[in-house]
């Protein structure tokens, strides 16, 4: 699901991009060109090269199916050198100011602090956040129990022991929203595909960049 919702991104921003451009006309040097837009726009290498391949899947398939029958022009194009080192560790004391960020940007959603605490607390990816049922909360093993993780980016069912706090910050998630999800969208219905992208382009994102 959420593969499926960055692809549509994708596809409209090319479509904005070139939509008025028949595919056989795409050359090189129109994607070098867009490609140097994204880089002085401050897009990330490894999602200018993650859009380049989403366009290549394009161009496969269109040339499988006979609606096009130009060569793909992003094939044979280097790939945007990409540091693969991107864990970063915050110190207690950035991990605070991130929380207090938050909580004086949008004093209206106290549940922002509690998801980032989660998050930071269990390492789940944001997809796994947002698909986290009640149901999902285990008893065992005592006294704190654990969360079962039953969509996971591999496919498999995981399990994320809890701590005091960790189990604390689950319940008052809990009290907050619905009998079914954990986390709910920002205006208060369950949350679905994309809500998870959406807060953290919203929120996550602009406090990181904040606390530098």
């Amino acid at each position: 699901p959420g593969t499926i919702v960055t692809y549509r991104g994708h596809a409209k921003q090319f479509t904005a991009e070139w939509g008025a451009m028949p595919m056989h006309n795409l050359r090189g040097p129109h994607i070098d060109a867009w490609r140097l837009r994204q880089l002085e726009a401050g897009a990330a290498p490894a999602t200018i090269n993650h859009k380049l391949g989403f366009l290549s899947i394009v161009f496969q398939l269109a040339n499988r199916s006979g609606r096009c029958s130009a060569e793909n022009p992003v094939r044979g194009m280097d790939w945007l050198p990409v540091c693969n080192q991107r864990e970063i560790v915050l110190t207690r004391a950035q991990e605070d100011d991130l929380l207090k960020f938050l909580r004086w940007t949008w004093p209206k959603e106290p549940w922002n602090g509690d998801m980032v605490r989660l998050l930071l607390m269990t390492g789940m990816r944001r997809q796994e956040l947002w698909n986290l049922e009640r149901s999902h909360i285990l008893p065992h093993p005592e006294p704190t129990g654990e969360l079962e993780i039953v969509r996971s980016k591999t496919g498999k069912k995981r399990w994320i022991p809890l701590s005091e706090e960790g189990a604390a910050t689950v319940q008052r998630l809990l009290a907050r929203h619905g009998e079914r999800f954990v986390v709910h969208t920002l205006n208060g219905s369950a949350t679905r595909q994309g809500q998870a992208h959406v807060w953290y382009q919203g929120r996550y994102k602009p406090a990181v960049r904040a606390i530098g």
